[in-house]
């Protein structure tokens, strides 16, 4: 999928506004419309999962609101009503709106439909690696039975399939990251998740001379080892 950007209309409160789909690119025309970060993306014909990460990941370089709190894809002709008080009528021809609230309308561009594979492909060239960091805390008294290592490892798994371990001690803060990794699979989101390396001290119990071990927090967070 290939989209192409227009420009910013806006629905002052208590008006009406109409757009003509036809000077945007219809039928592949898309409309991007935007209420305090809320976000609704319209196009004339269903479009796959992945062609709907391309053209919201094409709208977040376009959009005057980066980072909306929700996300919502529809399809098709006829009303619809995000509130009780506005409501958006989508014609083969024209888009129309009716505000009681303050709504900005980022209409338009054209669209090309590809191959599963080039959905994939487009995904992945356009996102940014991410990064994931990760944390050990003791929860021991200070050491209180003198049975704390000096080491301990941890390992990030990316769909169950390990990535790496890192080795974490007072040298480096108990702290560490994985940097430069991929966001998406196959089109996909790859799902992290992390595990402590177990020994004869870390054995995932509480007992003598040996820790209990918890990890909370996400990929996106960062992932906090605690023991105990």
């Amino acid at each position: 999928m290939e989209p192409t950007a227009g420009e910013w209309d806006r629905v002052e409160p208590n008006n009406k506004l109409t757009h003509d789909l036809t000077t945007s690119g219809y039928p592949k025309s898309f409309v991007d419309v935007r209420s305090q970060n809320n976000q609704i993306i319209w196009t004339p014909e269903k479009l796959s999962p992945l062609e709907q990460e391309v053209l919201l990941e094409f709208c977040k370089t376009h959009a005057a609101y980066s980072n909306p709190k929700s996300v919502i894809f529809i399809s098709g002709f006829g009303k619809y009503q995000p509130t009780d008080h506005t409501a958006i009528t989508f014609t083969e021809t024209e888009v129309q709106f009716e505000a009681h609230s303050n709504w900005s309308m980022y209409a338009v561009g054209s669209y090309t439909r590809s191959t599963p594979e080039e959905y994939a492909a487009s995904i992945t060239n356009k996102e940014t690696p991410m990064t994931i960091e990760v944390k050990k805390v003791w929860q021991d008294e200070d050491d209180q039975d003198g049975c704390r290592p000096d080491s301990v490892d941890v390992t990030l798994l990316a769909d169950g399939e390990e990535v790496g371990t890192k080795t974490l001690n007072l040298a480096n803060g108990w702290s560490d990251k994985w940097e430069g990794l991929a966001r998406t699979k196959d089109g996909k989101a790859i799902v992290y998740t992390l595990k402590e390396v177990v020994t004869d001290v870390i054995t995932g119990k509480d007992g003598p001379g040996t820790y209990k071990s918890e990890v909370s927090g996400s990929a996106a967070d960062g992932f906090v080892v605690t023991n105990t």
